[in-house]
């Protein structure tokens, strides 16, 4: 028993012999020791997935890139609106916005503004993607409405996005070429 403050008295027992006591601590020791190397285990394991999610969105970043800056080379002017479209059978879909986003990022201080489609089928699936500057978007011609339109030419329904992107699927790839020339005749109306 001791005295703790004016009053106030704490009473300290042991229970067990010491031996007893000394393995309760080891055990409790082994497992605190336990539990940090599993949470070491786990953290070096979350880190090393990360650092491997960063270099695999790294090289597809990159991938996109490329593909964005090749097919800028062979753009159409159509009513002074550059006019891009990519047909493809081997880019990934989940790929298909980072190379709009990236296409849309290089001309964004061009003097022209771009209208971009992207027809692609990867693993047996057809995807549709309409991207767009901002200063062409309006009520009556937006990458939304547009994408309506062209993914039943594709043998689509609906599809939908932004007002600057929007995606849909299909399943007649061998239209791409009808697709396209849908969005060149909307352009010339412009």
């Amino acid at each position: 028993e001791e005295s703790i403050a004016a009053g106030v008295r704490r009473i300290n027992a042991q229970v067990g012999d010491k031996e007893s006591n000394e393995s309760a601590t080891d055990w409790l020791q082994a497992r605190f020791t336990e539990i940090d190397a599993t949470k070491k285990a786990e953290a070096e394991r979350i880190a090393a997935e990360k650092e491997a999610a960063k270099s695999t969105a790294a090289s597809e970043q990159a991938t996109a890139i490329k593909i964005a800056y090749k097919c800028y080379e062979s753009l159409q002017i159509i009513n002074g609106v550059d006019f891009v479209t990519i047909y493809n059978k081997a880019i990934d879909t989940k790929n298909l916005k980072p190379i709009a986003q990236n296409l849309l990022n290089y001309v964004k201080d061009q003097k022209n503004p771009i209208v971009l489609v992207i027809v692609n089928e990867f693993e047996g699936k057809v995807s549709v993607l309409i991207a767009m500057s901002d200063q062409l978007t309006n009520d009556k011609f937006n990458a939304p409405a547009l994408i309506r339109e062209v993914s039943p030419i594709l043998g689509g329904k609906g599809g939908g996005g932004q007002p600057t992107m929007a995606q849909a699927g299909g399943s007649d790839i061998s239209k791409a070429e009808d697709a396209f020339e849908f969005v060149k005749k909307q352009i010339e109306t412009l």
